[in-house]
């Protein structure tokens, strides 16, 4: 029971772990640029304002009736109820009391400057103080201290100390423009820095370049996929349940081709491409995909957990080859096929290499490409570039979604020998 109790703690513990850069990528999509470089994870823009003068306490207080000025914003959150409820009713245009003028510095000593002791300057005594602070420290040594000296002894140690007061303000905002603006921003030559106006519904469809690198990716993956699984399927079927002279060795030389790196061939597929005049076209980018050494493997190993006697059956009734892998062996590769079919479409729709070597229209372009417009030599647009990426995503999510329960069974099934 404990070793399933941990097992099964780890195993979420790295599930966690593993969700954590999603988890990243979708809140960096709602952030304002300028809170990229903040360590905090969730959107929320830190304002910092200074305040010069620690004892021109009129001008600070003065603050509080302006609610979208950020120090009183964080002075508000900060007072105590009772502090609060003077200052709204209290006629800010005149001075304030010393009642009033103590008791919110009391409260901002406590929660925005630094807490200090009035009566141990001490601390502060390796500071060259000026003669207003000495002269005021030397009357703190007195039996009583009138309520606005004490207040002001204590500011101009607090400046001494620390210099200018900053007091942060925190905004926690979710900028959900970014990704309407993602479309406003991947327009047909555009330059950065040239803003789009408001558009309607329909013109994020016509008019941004976002959806035609979305079409493109899902085209070309969708292709690619198709084909391959096609021709990886047939090849399984010759490799598995035909019998012919160096089949074998054959295969062998075939998955010997998945050790070359795919960058190694990048040069002589471009060559061909040339050739066949295929460059900067769909082509170019779905037939190189269209075979696969892995997706061959893959359901050749699958289709070999299918008993052949299956095969002799049909044959007897006098199914054809043709038949019996259609009718017979298909339907029941079919979680393995389903497995290959996550795994090709995946691999097609990330693809980036290729198509920036392939293509040099901007209408054929997929999102991997298109989106290094959020990342050049001209500028970076970190939180658009997590938006387009959450969005480019979501056709991944849902494939794997609806095809799920065939994942785990085709890859167990497809890596044992019946």
């Amino acid at each position: 029971m404990l070793t399933m109790l941990t097992s099964h703690s780890f195993l979420l513990l790295l599930g966690f772990s593993m969700g954590l850069p999603f988890l990243w990528m979708v809140l960096t999509s709602f952030k304002h640029g300028k809170e990229i470089q903040a360590k905090d994870w969730v959107p929320g823009y830190r304002n910092e304002v200074v305040v010069e003068d620690f004892t021109d306490s009129a001008t600070l207080l003065s603050k509080w009736k302006n609610p979208r000025d950020s120090v009183s914003v964080y002075i508000r959150s900060k007072l105590s109820k009772e502090t609060r409820k003077t200052l709204d009713k209290a006629d800010l245009t005149q001075p304030p009391s010393e009642k009033l003028l103590d008791a919110v510095i009391v409260d901002l000593n406590g929660v925005v400057i630094p807490a200090v002791d009035f009566y141990k300057p001490s601390r502060f005594a390796h500071l060259e103080l000026g003669p207003d602070v000495v002269k005021l420290v030397d009357i703190q040594k007195q039996a009583r201290m009138e309520v606005v000296e004490r207040s002001r002894m204590n500011r101009l140690l607090l400046q001494s100390a620390y210099g200018s007061l900053i007091v942060k303000s925190e905004h926690r905002v979710f900028h959900t423009e970014n990704y309407p603006n993602v479309f406003k921003e991947l327009r047909y030559g555009a330059l950065k820095g040239v803003k789009a106006g408001h558009w309607q519904w329909w013109q994020y469809f016509t008019k941004s370049a976002f959806m035609r690198y979305y079409f493109n990716s899902l085209f070309i993956a969708g292709w690619v996929t198709l084909l391959q699984c096609l021709t990886s399927t047939m090849a399984a079927f010759a490799f598995s349940r035909l019998r012919w002279r160096g089949r074998d060795k054959v295969f062998l030389l075939y998955l010997g081709t998945m050790m070359i790196p795919g960058l190694v061939l990048m040069i002589p597929n471009y060559q061909i491409m040339m050739k066949l005049g295929w460059v900067d076209s769909y082509a170019g980018l779905i037939v190189p995909g269209a075979f696969s050494a892995f997706g061959t493997f893959l359901l050749r190993q699958f289709m070999l957990t299918i008993p052949r006697s299956l095969d002799e059956a049909a044959e007897i009734d006098g199914a054809s080859k043709w038949q019996i892998f259609w009718d017979v062996i298909m339907p029941l590769a079919r979680p393995g096929l389903i497995v290959l079919v996550i795994f090709t479409f995946m691999g097609s729709y990330r693809s980036f290499f290729w198509p920036l070597i392939l293509v040099k229209n901007q209408a054929k372009y997929t999102l991997p490409v298109g989106l290094l417009y959020f990342d050049s030599s001209m500028g970076s647009q970190t939180q658009l570039m997590m938006a387009a990426v959450v969005m480019s995503i979501v056709p991944l999510i849902l494939l794997f979604v609806v095809l799920q329960k065939y994942l785990i069974k085709g890859i167990q099934l497809g890596a044992v020998k019946g």
